[in-house]
């Protein structure tokens, strides 16, 4: 369907689910009536303002207004009228950021649609087991929020009954995006979703509970059927539904006096879940879930101990011996999920391992806390209350460390982007390493010679680990320099890789995305592997060649880019100017200033400063841009931040222009820039333009497009293509590349 197309959409509701500003209601059963009839999608997604009422038909006969609901009145299984627009999914703009099209397609979403008109609730029918689990999970909300609320202040108390929601049901829609990024940093993100922890412990402890007092199969069937509620209550993620149909399995096997294979029921998991939807494969949550589960099973394989022995050892060895198993499975777990952090985050929470060593552990005692302290609040709040508080001062010592560990230097370190085949050469290696390992210890157990497997197994593993980190850290320069024209919207981000390795940054703003650096530019640089930029250079400081360099400079902690140099034109009585320059002395960078004769050589590399002159007065900040010239060999490119005519007029008469390769188009292609003559003098071979989808401003205008085209440039629009890539060798051979098209 295409976007911006009106229809009217008929669905049964599946389940809400609330965001910061929005609800997101999950639709089935869909019928769209609208340009093209449809009803081929199996799942869609409809987005909806806070505040938006539901309105109730009269019943037939009354005269009285219909009936007013809230979204939040509405249950799953009501049948559904709305009129609505196409608004699709997102896909990546730059290389490394989120792809909300992906994301939602791995989860069976296929489209997406915004309320643009009357949401009508045409049936009442409800879905009788999804509806009280939805009731159940919004009580659940209260009950959490209410146990919290005295237990500290209340911007505290909201953010710990946050925490608790995301544990006990999955619910992140109270948590900051802020903590979401701390826990994820440390490594330990993954207490925050529903997993195995959360099943198996309430599971087991809930079998336990009925096994003493009742048949066994009777205490299997009321587990195993909580458990299925729980999955789907906590929102049915792929990590949940794995864990409920592994411990499904397990009591079939003890039902039967089958021995509990862990591989064998991950494999039962796996198929089943991607029957259900093959899309999964490309599911994080999935691809995590099993990978730590297949790492455990693995290593439990080579770390087996005998009861009969245990016996006759002492506390000491016993503390030794669950110590060093737990460590290994920390372990295991970080090998094989490794692949898929870094391809997902592009850089590795160092201390990761020992953080899960404590924090698993203690994970226990705060869900233990939370699931105990909300059912015991449901008989008595100073006892509910008081349960919930011991998991309040766990939860605060957790972040503590988290905290701490930030503010470790190299305890997040910045990898880039995995190749396919570094992720193939990966895991063989992994491979190898089990089968050697296996074939020594039964060697080793034939003639009997323990200290030798050991010794082999140390020897192996050290030298697996140093083939990783080779294939993790180690990124070969292709002799080449690489342009990136990030898609940041409405504004100007530009970054250069030098073949030596020294990394620059023309302008790095947006008028139209908040947070730019956070959300486009910050996984733009880390899927390339940046870790500091030398130097930065600014056009101008408007907000949208500025915000994202804001924020880096107010970055702070682990596993944040550096900036080595800034460089700016100096603009009089400029507030933006000045908030910049302070920022950037706060943080200790060294600045310069940006004018006319100013080079930066790095080998065959220089910039080199066409305007202004030092003490130039423009009439407005945009004619103060500095414009940038590049050479490599004989490769040519200018970058002309948002210059207008006055600029031009003096590029011209001072005669600093020669023919360019590239050209970075001023103003976002804004009719008043690039002027004929400007082009004539300038005959770029490519021309390209960063702007906004659907700006306002109308950018770039037909008029400076024919001009180009005029020209005999090549255009090339990141609002229609997504980021551009530009690889240049020193004999002015040049290559572009889109992402999107």
């Amino acid at each position: 369907m295409k976007h911006g197309e009106r229809v009217l959409l008929q669905a049964e509701l599946l389940k809400t689910e609330e965001k910061n500003s929005s609800y997101y209601l999950y639709l089935r059963k869909i019928r769209c009536i609208g340009k093209t009839d449809s009803a081929g999608y199996r799942y869609v997604l409809l987005t909806v303002k806070k505040g938006t009422v539901v309105n109730r038909p009269l019943d037939e006969g009354r005269e009285t207004s219909a009936a007013i609901l809230q979204i939040e009145d509405l249950r799953p299984g009501n049948r559904l009228s709305a009129e609505a627009s196409c608004e699709g999914f997102q896909s990546a703009r730059n290389r490394g950021n989120f792809d909300e099209a992906s994301y939602y397609h791995s989860l069976g979403v296929e489209e997406k649609f915004r309320l643009t008109g009357d949401l009508l609730l045409t049936s009442e029918r409800i879905h009788p087991l999804r509806a009280v689990l939805s009731w159940m999970r919004a009580r659940l909300k209260e009950s959490v929020m209410s146990l919290t609320s005295e237990t500290d202040t209340p911007l505290e108390a909201e953010y710990h009954a946050g925490i608790f929601l995301a544990i006990l049901t999955g619910d992140k829609s109270s948590l900051d995006t802020d903590t979401k990024e701390l826990y994820r940093k440390s490594g330990i993100a993954h207490i925050l979703a529903i997993s195995g922890l959360h099943i198996s412990f309430i599971g087991m402890s809930l079998f336990s509970f009925l096994r003493k007092r009742m048949r066994f199969s009777v205490a299997a069937c009321v587990s195993g059927m909580v458990m299925i509620f729980f999955c789907i209550m906590s929102g049915e993620s792929a990590s949940a539904v794995r864990a409920t149909i592994m411990f499904l399995t397990m009591l079939l096997a003890l039902k039967f006096g089958k021995t509990f294979d862990l591989l064998s029921a991950l494999g039962l998991a796996a198929i089943l879940l991607l029957l259900s939807n093959p899309m999964y494969l490309y599911n994080i949550g999935f691809l995590l879930s099993f990978g730590a589960v297949l790492g455990i099973g693995i290593c439990s394989a080579f770390h087996q101990q005998k009861p009969s022995e245990d016996r006759r050892k002492d506390w000491k060895q016993k503390l030794k011996e669950k110590t060093t198993a737990a460590f290994l499975s920390s372990f295991s777990i970080t090998v094989f999920t490794l692949p898929v952090i870094v391809n997902s985050y592009y850089e590795i929470p160092v201390f990761s391992i020992l953080l899960n060593l404590l924090v698993v552990p203690l994970m226990a005692y705060v869900l233990g806390s939370g699931v105990f302290g909300t059912l015991l609040g449901l008989f008595s709040l100073f006892l509910g209350r008081m349960l919930i508080g011991a998991g309040v001062y766990l939860i605060s010592m957790i972040e503590f460390l988290c905290v701490l560990i930030d503010r470790i230097p190299f305890s997040t370190v910045i990898t880039g982007h995995l190749s396919g085949i570094r992720i193939v050469l990966y895991y063989l290696g992994i491979l190898a390493f089990v089968f050697l390992a296996k074939k020594a210890e039964s060697n080793g157990r034939k003639k009997k010679d323990e200290k030798r497997y050991r010794r082999f197994i140390k020897t192996a593993a050290v030298i697996v680990l140093a083939l990783q980190c080779l294939l993790l850290f180690f990124h070969p320069s292709k002799g080449l320099l690489q342009l990136s024209f990030f898609d940041v919207d409405q504004g100007d981000g530009i970054l250069i890789e030098s073949p030596s390795g020294k990394v620059y940054m023309i302008d790095g703003g947006s008028s139209s995305v908040s947070a730019l650096y956070r959300y486009r530019i910050e996984s733009a640089l880390k899927y390339k592997g940046i870790r500091k930029i030398d130097y930065v250079m600014i056009s101008h400081t408007d907000t949208d060649h500025i915000s994202a360099v804001m924020e880096m400079l107010s970055e702070s902690g682990a596993g944040s880019i550096e900036i080595g140099h800034l460089a700016v034109p100096y603009i009089p009585e400029n507030a933006h100017y000045d908030e910049l320059v302070a920022a950037a002395e706060n943080k200790g960078v060294t600045i310069l200033t940006l004018h006319k004769g100013m080079t930066i050589s790095d080998g065959a590399l220089r910039f080199s400063c066409l305007y202004p002159e030092n003490g130039y007065r423009a009439s407005d900040a945009n004619n103060y841009s500095a414009v940038m010239s590049l050479s490599y060999g004989a490769f040519d490119a200018v970058f002309t931040g948002d210059i207008g005519a006055e600029g031009e007029k003096i590029l011209l008469e001072d005669g600093m222009l020669k023919d360019y390769d590239l050209l970075k188009v001023a103003h976002h292609g804004s009719k008043y820039s690039s002027g004929r003559a400007f082009l004539k003098a300038i005959m770029p071979e490519t021309a390209i333009i960063s702007a906004g989808v659907h700006n306002s401003y109308g950018h770039p205008h037909p008029e400076t497009i024919q001009r180009l085209t005029d020209a005999g440039a090549e255009c090339f629009v990141t609002a229609d293509v997504g980021e551009i890539e530009v690889s240049a060798d020193k004999e002015g051979n040049f290559k572009v590349s889109t992402l999107l098209v």
